[in-house]
């Protein structure tokens, strides 16, 4: 499981870490959080000491250079992005773009881009037993490559040719 880039309060890393906490009861998996934690990171270490995770989650503190990106997302399973708010996250689009599935939270727009039960899920805001059920659903459940095949379907629309015929229509007006 990746919870990827900068780690500030809204985007609620204390929810997965709770999560966690549930989900490897029920199913060994690690948890990776890859990116620069903003203010004090005490906090999250005490809590992951207290849930009883210290073995399986590992914290990168630091910013993570585009070189390395691609090992952090090809060795996940799936993306998640517990935000308590946001108005979008440019995660989403770097997850689909190796393949990954994502969990979301429904704010901002986030839910908008995740088509769910096949490029992920989408859950409540703040709701760690939600969060906790849908990465179990995905590791124990899903049908994880006709997943990566809806992600595959899905991304061409936000590629290249799709971004050129829309500029096209515009200059026919």
């Amino acid at each position: 499981v990746l919870f990827f880039g900068f780690v500030r309060p809204y985007k609620g890393l204390e929810v997965l870490l709770s999560a966690m906490s549930r989900v490897v009861l029920e199913m060994p998996c690690n948890l990776v959080v890859a990116g620069e934690i903003w203010g004090d990171k005490t906090k999250y270490l005490a809590q992951i000491e207290t849930l009883g995770i210290t073995g399986t989650t590992r914290l990168v503190d630091r910013y993570i250079p585009g070189a390395e990106v691609g090992n952090y997302f090809g060795a996940c399973d799936i993306v998640v992005l517990p935000y308590l708010s946001a108005t979008g996250s440019g995660v989403v689009k770097l997850a689909y773009s190796y393949g990954r599935p994502v969990i979301v939270t429904a704010v901002g727009s986030l839910a908008d881009v995740v088509i769910p039960g096949q490029t992920g899920y989408v859950v409540e805001p703040g709701d760690a037993d939600a969060l906790a059920a849908k990465i179990l659903e995905y590791l124990s459940g899903s049908d994880q490559l006709a997943m990566e095949q809806a992600i595959i379907r899905y991304r061409q629309q936000f590629g290249w040719d799709n971004v050129v015929a829309g500029l096209e229509s515009l200059s026919n007006f």
